[in-house]
């Protein structure tokens, strides 16, 4: 993946991409982690689990400033059966965590949507690469139920994202 830059007040750009990545890669305040609610449990009982990290990092930048280092500290494996392989599950997510903080900061909603689309596109191209293809039309069937101008963009998207990624 590529490596992303941000300092000071980033949650436009945290809007748009993780720019932590994953959960092994933060580091965060204690007292804000406290402040902020912690990771949110909910998302697994709710049959969405996988971005209550993303979650708490938009909570974060939302409440004070961002610094990234744009070097790479963690490694990152990738399994068929782990929780970010269920391309459904996490498009569920996101979408979930998207829309809660689309209610608490509808000013931002260009950047979500923006978000969204990169997110779909990513969890596509996850699925490709594992080859698991018989994943993507769930996957579009998830993101149609929550957001049809979001999967008809995805999809209309994907020949030339394919094309360009092969």
């Amino acid at each position: 993946g590529g490596r992303h830059t941000a300092h000071g007040d980033a949650l436009a750009e945290m809007c748009r991409t993780n720019l932590v990545g994953n959960g092994s890669g933060a580091m965060m305040r204690r007292d804000a982690v406290i402040s902020a609610g912690l990771y949110d449990a909910s998302l697994r009982a709710r049959g969405a689990q996988g971005c209550e990290d993303y979650k708490l990092y938009l909570t974060l930048a939302a409440t004070g400033d961002v610094e990234v280092v744009p070097e790479f500290l963690t490694g990152y494996r990738t399994l068929p059966n782990n929780m970010s392989s269920d391309v459904a599950q996490m498009c569920r997510s996101h979408l979930i965590v998207i829309e809660e903080f689309r209610a608490q900061h509808p000013h931002l909603s260009m950047y979500l949507d923006e978000g969204r689309r990169l997110f779909g596109r990513w969890l596509v191209m996850r699925a490709l690469r594992q080859m698991r293809p018989g994943k993507v039309p769930e996957l579009f069937q998830t993101l149609a139920r929550e957001d049809r101008g979001a999967a008809i963009a995805l999809a209309a998207a994907m020949p030339v994202f394919v094309a360009r990624r092969a």
